[in-house]
């Protein structure tokens, strides 16, 4: 999984200090790749070696890019007024979003940090069938509120589940996408709780990235209570054997814009 190419290595020690697996010793002043079998191939002994020696074998690399802080390095006061300033959009135009922002967002995700660097997630990306599963997740919801009673955790939104329902078959409003020209859903393994952080922190950062291109966001969590309810759901949508949905998020460009930030409730903290 890593090689370190010895005619480089100085035997600095580094990668030794920096391993979180602990998989590089050091040993009679020689530096060696000594147990793979606890590596996460996390790349940093090769990010961070100054000679360049050590390399990951599993991964393409040509992704490999040396980087001077100005190239990555964002202004702390901007990237603040960003997470300010985000809306949650409801509202889009009728533009597509060019492939190119769709790849940048997507890369966005695959690029966040996942537990153990397991790289689990999926994307699965709603456009040609978009309005088809529309469909059927509205119509699902609307049956399974209906069967709700003042017992069930859900009731308070039944109505409203209930109502879009009907104005969708009435009027064609969607309050499920909200007309967004894409959908993009995220997928990791059933069962496994730290995939759901990962791809809670995966659409944080496709959501901001997202946002800093002019585009807008919003995640819809009704859609994976449809996918956790609903087998033919998940089979639609290529749902693979133990995989869950962990969410689901529109995007486009937002047919709405906003002049200023919104209030928040104050800084709920405690220092121990």
């Amino acid at each position: 999984m890593i090689e370190i190419d010895k005619e480089l290595c100085t035997d600095c020690g580094w990668c030794v200090t920096d391993c979180p697996g602990n998989c590089i010793i050091k040993r009679d002043g020689e530096v060696f790749f000594k147990y793979p079998d606890f590596c996460i191939e996390c790349g940093h002994c090769a990010a961070g070696c100054p000679v360049e020696a050590v390399s990951v074998l599993n991964y393409s690399h040509d992704e490999i890019w040396n980087l001077a802080p100005e190239d990555y390095v964002v202004d702390p006061e901007k990237l603040q007024n960003l997470f300010r300033f985000r809306r949650s959009v409801r509202i889009y135009r009728k533009q597509e979003v060019e492939p190119e922002k769709l790849e940048a967002v997507l890369q966005a995700g695959r690029y966040s940090p996942t537990g153990g660097n397991r790289q689990g997630l999926r994307y699965i990306v709603l456009r040609g069938q978009l309005e088809e599963i529309k469909i059927k997740v509205i119509t699902f919801l609307n049956e399974m509120a209906g069967s709700w009673d003042e017992n069930n955790i859900l009731y308070g939104y039944k109505e409203k589940l209930m109502d879009n329902y009907r104005k969708f078959l009435s009027k064609g409003v969607d309050r499920l996408f909200y007309k967004a020209p894409l959908v993009i859903i995220i997928a990791g393994t059933e069962g496994l709780p730290g995939e759901i952080i990962d791809g809670a922190l995966a659409a944080s950062r496709m959501e901001l990235l997202a946002s800093a291109m002019g585009l807008g966001v919003c995640f819809i969590g009704f859609f994976k209570f449809a996918a956790d309810m609903d087998p033919s759901l998940t089979e639609k949508i290529g749902l693979q054997k133990k995989e869950q949905v962990i969410l689901a998020m529109t995007l486009g460009y937002p047919g709405v814009k906003y002049f200023r930030t919104v209030n928040r409730k104050a800084l709920n903290v405690t220092y121990l």
